[in-house]
């Protein structure tokens, strides 16, 4: 329909229009659309929303995600305007900011919904914008719930990560054997091509920085430099190699980001050189040294500048944990083409020797997947905090891990963290219910805790009749959840299960997962899941000396 086209302003535009309709068709599964700021990419999707409602035969569930509900203001204003031009009495509903989240026609809605939420609804097509500013566990999330995605993200600007988005979830998408069809968009609408204000931009506001090439060999050969801020300020070419390594390999960046760093007199650049070159940035925040608001920590009110002391006072009341001084990592990035070969955790240990007689701790906080939590444990880092629900945009839980740099706070980590893993366990079945099985597992590897299995005698009589005799799952959980904590929280105890046994005792005991969803899980019938729990008890109860009769 020569309305919907004659919208466009550009040819990039009408390029792209014509390329997202092979969605419409069901030609391409997934498409993926980058365009720096400006290129008019937003308003595209808007009018090819319009477009898809208006030629579909059957009404047509849209989930629009993006960070932000104003990430994605244009594409509901053109999809209204195309809309109402063919004709279509249009309803929508704002949010109590005044930002349109729901546009309703006789042909379908157009839905918008933050992006862990998205991930658990049903609808026709997905429209991801902004996508570089997302995590790709969750891009890959809800690509395993879209019948038809589209992507679309912003590559240089505030809302981009550079060519990071790029290598990091495209390169995901073809290690998994899953086609894209990717669509760029360079026409401006705005300016001319080539425009020198854009260009000024670009280069002031380090929006296009971009590391220099470099090949690690030699671990040995690595330095660790601390540059006073004012060095960044005169030396460009190491301020831009420096920023570059986050662009690239960070889901969220942001010119604030340099800006905060160059102005917070707590925050401070550190990195790893290699023949000259960064390989390694990282950005602390010097945190502790508070007595003066260990009370304010106490009584829950918000303190800025010292996130893992104000935890470690409030949620374990360690009121004196308050004076001693740490450093926060909050950011550390490796270079993208120099991953996986040992540089996140070289660069820890000469942090941690650089302040080894200045600081009392050091620690960090991050949304925990498997892999980073798992960087960060193998590090000796504890982790002894999580959020008690998910990042509506990363879809996370988020954690802070600390390690301590004298037997001083080496006692008041160990509490925490003992303390930490009870807290989680103890909630799975609730505030936890979801959390990753192959975190919790790592978690149970953390502590130093002694755990004994806490049962009255007719609560032993039945553990032995459950495992041996003739009781049931149903009949006996409560002695099983305890011993099936015991297990997970014994560290001097260790009974040999496997990965597999370990799985099946968090699902269904600890995370009360329904009996079918765990053996749709297993690819095994209900009964076999029963069996096979009921064998694992036989192994805790005879190893327990507690529960004995």
């Amino acid at each position: 329909n020569k309305r919907f086209y004659s919208k466009c302003v550009t040819q990039d535009q009408v390029d792209t229009l014509r390329a997202l309709e092979r969605v419409f068709k069901g030609e391409d599964k997934v498409q993926i659309l980058i365009a720096d700021r400006g290129r008019g990419k937003s308003s595209v999707l808007g009018i090819f929303l319009a477009a898809y409602l208006h030629h579909s035969k059957k009404k047509v569930k849209v989930i629009l995600t993006a960070p932000h509900p104003e990430n994605v203001i244009e594409v509901f204003r053109f999809a209204e305007d195309m809309l109402r031009i063919h004709k279509y009495k249009v309803r929508t509903v704002k949010d109590s900011q005044g930002l349109i989240v729901r546009l309703e026609c006789s042909k379908g809605t157009i839905s918008y919904y933050k992006p862990l939420l998205a991930s658990k609804k049903n609808g026709d097509i997905f429209i991801v914008d902004e996508a570089a500013a997302l995590q790709v566990p969750m891009l890959m999330k809800i690509l395993q719930r879209a019948p038809k995605v589209v992507y679309s993200s912003t590559i240089h600007g505030y809302e981009g990560a550079g060519r990071g988005f790029s290598i990091r979830f495209m390169g995901g998408l073809k290690e998994k054997g899953i086609d894209y069809k990717l669509i760029e968009m360079h026409e401006p609408i705005r300016y001319e091509e080539d425009d020198p204000i854009e260009r000024f931009l670009f280069d002031v506001l380090l929006l296009d920085a971009e590391p220099e090439e470099v090949d690690v060999k030699d671990l040995d050969k690595l330095e660790f430099f601390m540059p006073p801020k004012e060095q960044f300020v005169r030396d460009e070419r190491l301020l831009r190699e420096y920023f570059s390594i986050f662009v690239l390999a960070h889901y969220r960046n942001n010119p604030n980001d340099l800006a905060l760093l160059l102005d917070t007199p707590n925050h401070y650049p550190a990195m790893l050189l290699y023949e000259g070159k960064v390989v390694c940035s990282m950005q602390i925040s010097i945190e502790g040294d508070a007595m003066e608001l260990s009370e304010d920590m106490l009584r829950g009110e918000k303190i800025n500048g010292h996130m893992i002391p104000d935890r470690m006072v409030k949620y374990y009341r360690f009121k004196e944990f308050a004076k001693y001084k740490g450093v926060r990592i909050v950011r550390i990035a490796v270079h993208p083409k120099n991953m996986d070969r040992g540089i996140g955790s070289k660069a820890l240990k000469m942090l941690e020797e650089y302040f080894k007689d200045k600081v009392d701790w050091i620690g960090s906080g991050f949304g925990a997947t498997y892999k980073l939590l798992k960087f960060w444990v193998k590090n000796g880092y504890k982790p002894i905090h999580m959020a008690p629900i998910r990042n509506e945009v990363s879809g996370e839980y988020s954690v802070i891990v600390i390690k301590p740099l004298n037997n001083a706070v080496k006692e008041y980590v160990e509490i925490a963290n003992n303390e930490f893993v009870i807290r989680v366990f103890e909630s799975l079945e609730d505030t936890y219910r979801d959390l990753d099985i192959p975190i919790v597992r790592l978690l149970a590897k953390t502590h130093t805790l002694k755990w004994r299995a806490r049962l009255t005698s007719k609560q032993k009589e039945r553990a032995w009749a459950y495992a041996f005799g003739p009781l049931t799952y149903e009949v006996a959980r409560d002695v099983a959840r305890e011993l099936v904590l015991t297990y997970f929280l014994d560290s001097d105890r260790r009974v040999k299960l496997s990965g597999r046994e370990e799985k099946m005792l968090i699902m269904r005991v600890l995370q009360c997962w329904p009996l079918e969803d765990v053996s749709r899980y297993f690819k095994v019938n209900r009964v076999s899941i029963l069996v096979e729990i009921k064998d694992i008890m036989k192994k805790l109860v005879s190893t327990y000396e507690e529960v004995e009769i």
